[in-house]
């Protein structure tokens, strides 16, 4: 019986991973007139102003959060993060460490510092996606001890400049980014984690 339970929780995940990925695509095009994007938009703003659990939290980054902020249909409590001020969990002085092989930032919540993480992977954007999970976590139940020491190890995932071979100083990685903000993102945290080195 338990299950039905997980499997409800499971797909709230799933559709709210779906919708805010297709939201995000609809918000970089709602200048274009297309009703298409429109109702991509208002069918997104339904899924988390209705379905959405009311004792959860929703976390949403800064740039976004006109489109919930307001809303008097959403029942789960509104969270941002970002690197403004006005973030509820914000991140600042952040960079790659080449000498430790991480990157490190501050991360604030209610304007004070709660913890200053390191990620083993490349790219500020890193840094972006790193706040809004400690967001989540922490809403979930999480201390922000166990979520540091989540983030210290993980290593990231296959295909994100997964290191392929590295021989008589070529070093080879495989990632898949495929458009061209992803592949910008990747390149300027490239730049930034082998500073001097020619990039292929």
């Amino acid at each position: 019986a338990a299950a039905v339970d997980y499997m409800r929780v499971a797909g709230h995940l799933v559709f709210a991973y779906f919708w805010a990925r297709m939201a995000r695509v609809a918000l970089s095009k709602r200048d274009s007139g297309d009703p298409f994007y429109a109702a991509k938009l208002a069918t997104a703003r339904f899924y988390f102003a209705r379905l959405l659990p009311r004792h959860g939290v929703l976390v949403v980054h800064e740039d976004h959060a006109d489109v919930f902020r307001g809303d008097r249909r959403l029942a789960a409590r509104l969270e941002t993060y970002g690197p403004s001020e006005a973030a509820d969990w914000r991140y600042e002085a952040a960079g790659y460490d080449v000498a430790a092989g991480c990157l490190r930032f501050r991360l604030r919540h209610g304007g004070a510092v709660v913890a200053s993480p390191t990620l083993a992977l490349t790219g500020l954007h890193n840094v972006a996606n790193a706040t809004g999970a400690a967001a989540a976590l922490v809403a979930a139940g999480l201390t922000l001890d166990e979520v540091v020491a989540g983030f210290a190890a993980f290593g990231g995932v296959g295909r994100r400049l997964e290191t392929v071979a590295d021989v008589h100083g070529v070093l080879v990685l495989d990632d898949y980014g495929h458009h061209p903000t992803e592949i910008a993102a990747t390149l300027r945290g490239l730049r930034a984690r082998f500073p001097g080195r020619r990039l292929v």
